[in-house]
């Protein structure tokens, strides 16, 4: 029963606003917001950056991940230099303290394959974020001190990243499969900031 007046007050308070706007400038019974000054802008450095930028400038040390991960990972953006080979997740670039490093970028989760091809604006539908992924950190963390030392530039250019991601990894977990937490991610670093 509560949900039913609950109902009620929703589509009350919602006629009620509604019956607000005045309609003796819009004769057709649409309601239009005027047009805003958009930015202008340039869409190929856009793109530039979105493949080769540094969004991040903190994350794994490309000599790492490269050790871990295979010298040629699929890149699917025919990105060149130090980003070839690189999966279009993450970018190759380079931290404050000029260690080169594997970051990852907006197309984490704003990018998917749809039949074999990358579709940069496509929501990512198959990460798996129904478990807690800063466990993968702490395995990361141990790496990267085995390999440079905890008081190395790799480290330096490394932990902020594993920090960022052990903080919001337990408020981004998804019930299922396939769920992007886009809005999620954005709302935890929001609160750390």
């Amino acid at each position: 029963m509560s949900k039913v007046l609950l109902l009620f007050c929703l589509t009350a308070c919602l006629f009620v606003v509604g019956s607000n706007f005045s309609r003796e400038n819009d004769p057709a019974g649409t309601l239009t917001l005027p047009p805003s000054p958009q930015r202008t802008g340039n869409p190929a450095d856009g793109y530039n950056y979105m493949l080769y930028g540094d969004m991040v400038n903190h994350g794994i040390p490309l000599e790492l991940y490269r050790q871990m991960s295979g010298a040629n990972s699929p890149d699917d953006l025919g990105r060149t230099g130090d980003s070839k080979g690189i999966p279009y997740q993450f970018n190759v670039v380079t931290a404050p303290n000029g260690v080169k490093v594997v970051a990852p970028t907006c197309l984490t989760c704003h990018a998917e394959k749809l039949n074999g091809e990358i579709i940069i604006g496509l929501g990512n539908n198959t990460a798996d974020h129904s478990y807690d992924h800063s466990a993968n950190f702490r395995s990361a963390d141990f790496g990267v001190k085995i390999r440079f030392g905890q008081q190395s530039n790799e480290w330096d250019a490394y932990f902020p990243l594993s920090r960022a991601y052990q903080a919001i990894g337990p408020y981004i977990l998804t019930q299922a499969r396939g769920v992007n937490p886009a809005d999620k991610i954005f709302a935890a670093l929001a609160a750390h900031r």
